[in-house]
């Protein structure tokens, strides 16, 4: 997967970075998992003054872009939710509740970029950069190899959150980052993206593969391996499947 994405010739061709943005850059081994949103038209900069009449939402989001990579980790927060999935995806599904990225085996990575003029006289808006690393982690680099076979089978609700750390008892501003939805998507029709140099072509990846159900039986048994769910356990959700 490729790093950096927020600097991709391509990309700023099509009009990222033509207002300020948040990008977030999920890589696994087979693909960029690339989702970006708009920021509020005040980010012009980062170096951001919070007022005191501030709503608790701009506050928590001045702060998050204002602080610093260790900052920005305690606070980052995923709330996932499948509402469609086979078998095996719902065995691993995570619990509706937040998740701290970091903390939950995702090496992440900060990049800010500040406004910028290229050389054709072009304005770039600031925007912030969070590569999350699925690679790295064996275990959930096996789970995503899964979640390939499923993913036009899949819908997942996510949203992005800025929460205080836990454990942490005192209460801090919070907001909501960015909601989206990954529903039933075709990897396989997905483009590649073109070369920083602009050469190639988008087509089609890698071939289509098969779920028959020897393979979707092999998927759940590795699904309830992953999560130690017992067979008593794994028959019963098998059953009201």
């Amino acid at each position: 997967p490729e790093v950096a994405m927020s600097t991709h010739p391509f990309l700023l061709k099509q009009g990222l970075r033509d207002t300020p943005t948040f990008v977030v850059n999920i890589m696994v081994q087979w693909a960029n998992v690339l989702v970006y949103f708009d920021l509020p038209e005040w980010l012009t900069h980062f170096d951001i003054v919070e007022n005191d009449d501030d709503p608790n939402d701009v506050k928590a989001i001045k702060r998050f872009f204002n602080g610093d990579d260790n900052y920005r980790n305690e606070r980052f927060k995923i709330l996932p939710c499948l509402t469609d999935g086979p078998l095996p995806v719902r065995i691993i599904s995570p619990p509706k509740k937040e998740l701290t990225v970091n903390g939950s085996g995702l090496p992440t990575k900060w990049i800010k970029h500040p406004v910028e003029t290229t050389p054709d006289g072009r304005v770039l808006q600031p925007c912030l950069e969070v590569e999350v690393d699925i690679v790295s982690n064996s275990t959930l680099r096996s789970i995503s190899s899964m979640l390939r076979r499923y993913m036009s089978s899949i819908s997942l609700d996510l949203a992005l959150v800025i929460d205080k750390p836990q454990p942490q008892d005192k209460e801090e501003p919070c907001a909501c980052l960015a909601l989206w939805r990954f529903d039933h998507i075709d990897v396989e029709s997905c483009p590649q993206m073109p070369s920083r140099n602009m050469e190639g072509s988008s087509s089609s990846s890698g071939t289509v593969i098969d779920s028959k159900a020897a393979e979707l039986r092999a998927d759940v048994r590795r699904a309830s391996t992953i999560v130690h769910i017992s067979p008593d356990e794994l028959a019963a959700i098998t059953a009201e499947a």
